[in-house]
């Protein structure tokens, strides 16, 4: 069995929640053992955080190794480390929609390729705006279902969120 090691540079909720995140979706779409311990792992993926990265920017580093690779997901900070996190898992054949994660068969780590691929979006905030307290918004979603719909926000590399309301809502 192909075993994966999954690091992180520093303590940050964000880059917790990255490592976490990749985690589930290889344990989802692969047949990789993935734990913190593992020497010498197949697959290793390193989180990290990269000032000399532009604002916003976010870079996806391979370097093969046999039939397995080291991956280096770095972004300027935390939130765009998690991007990077997101942008990999793509390349690799999932995509992310607002109701969720779309799972190939199998994830094609194959498609790793060796390089750095860097990615600077063109607008430093990116999101949406919430119309709140009508009956089809995200305020009438039981929480679970809210909190997934943020998550999903981020999945798609956004990283902004506004709520506008009417005076007497």
């Amino acid at each position: 069995m192909k075993t994966a090691r999954i690091t992180v540079d520093s303590v940050h909720p964000t880059l917790a929640y990255a490592a976490m995140e990749l985690k589930a979706f290889l344990e989802k779409t692969t047949s990789l053992r993935v734990a913190a311990g593992i020497p010498n792992p197949d697959y290793s993926f390193r989180l990290a955080t990269d000032a000399v990265l532009k604002e916003t920017s976010y870079a996806v580093r391979v370097v093969k190794a046999g039939a397995g690779a080291t991956v280096t997901l770095a972004g300027h900070d935390e939130a765009c480390v998690l991007h990077a996190v997101y942008a990999m898992l793509e390349t690799c054949g999932i995509h992310f929609d607002i109701l969720g994660a779309i799972l190939p068969a199998r994830l094609d780590l194959a498609a790793l390729r060796p390089g750095e691929k860097v990615t600077t979006p063109f607008v430093r905030r990116r999101g949406i705006r919430q119309h709140i307290n009508f009956a089809m918004d995200i305020s009438s979603y039981p929480l679970a279902e809210a909190l997934e719909y943020v998550c999903n926000m981020a999945r798609m590399q956004m990283n902004h969120i506004t709520f506008h309301s009417y005076s007497g809502q």
